[in-house]
């Protein structure tokens, strides 16, 4: 029997500046669109005010996904109880897009364990044009970090690459920088699950590399 294209629930993680939200929120329509299952996507970013995934809730929220956002108090982060009933919910896929550092990887630790791997994809998300991401001790330091604060297992993640410079991406850079980070985390005993590309580029992509390619549609380029 064919594995299902979408587990139940599905955890992006990465640095800041990795373009995990943007994956998330491509992800989120996606599995709506093509199971018809009710999802939840959950806003776990607690590290910035801007480039949030709240800044899409309209869009998803017009695709029949249910979104929840987490807030602050005093400083201090808080999540809604919603949460646990949502990944409670047997009927509903959940979708999260964790803080992009190790104080905002701390928030989804609490729910590890209801998150089984048989149940869940953990997708890290690298961009290698990012500083930090670049060079293997770099990268290794920042996974490390995130990992360590979110208590999940580095052999149940699936590395996304999303070579990405904004306006300046094309095929070459995206091409370029892919094949490094393959190196980069080949190093570590890992491997690339999927490269992603903005849509108008993925054909173009899928023709020069062996891994799947997952087309973005540019939420955030058209928002700033």
């Amino acid at each position: 029997m064919d594995k299902p294209l979408f587990k139940r629930h599905s955890v992006f993680l990465g640095a800041s500046g990795s373009g995990k939200t943007e994956l998330s929120v491509n992800f989120a329509v996606a599995a709506r669109q093509k199971t018809g299952r009710r999802l939840n996507f959950i806003d776990m970013d607690q590290t910035k005010g801007l480039f949030r995934a709240r800044d899409f809730f309209e869009i998803m929220r017009a695709q029949g996904i249910d979104t929840v956002d987490t807030f602050s108090f005093q400083d201090a982060p808080v999540i809604p109880s919603g949460v646990g009933t949502a990944i409670a919910d047997a009927d509903a896929m959940c979708v999260f897009d964790v803080g992009g550092n190790a104080a905002g990887a701390v928030m989804i630790g609490q729910f590890v364990e209801k998150l089984p791997v048989e149940d869940t994809d953990y997708f890290f998300v690298i961009n290698p044009c990012r500083p930090l991401s670049d060079t293997p001790a770099e990268l290794e330091r920042s996974m490390v970090e995130i990992l360590y604060a979110s208590g999940i297992d580095p052999s149940w993640l699936k590395i996304i690459s999303n070579p990405n410079m904004g306006r300046e991406t094309g095929v070459p850079l995206i091409l370029e920088r892919h094949r490094l980070l393959e190196g980069l985390v080949g190093g570590l005993g890992m491997s690339v699950h999927a490269i992603a590309a903005p849509e108008d580029m993925a054909g173009d992509l899928a023709r020069a590399v062996d891994a799947p390619v997952i087309p973005l549609h540019l939420y955030m380029r058209s928002l700033y």
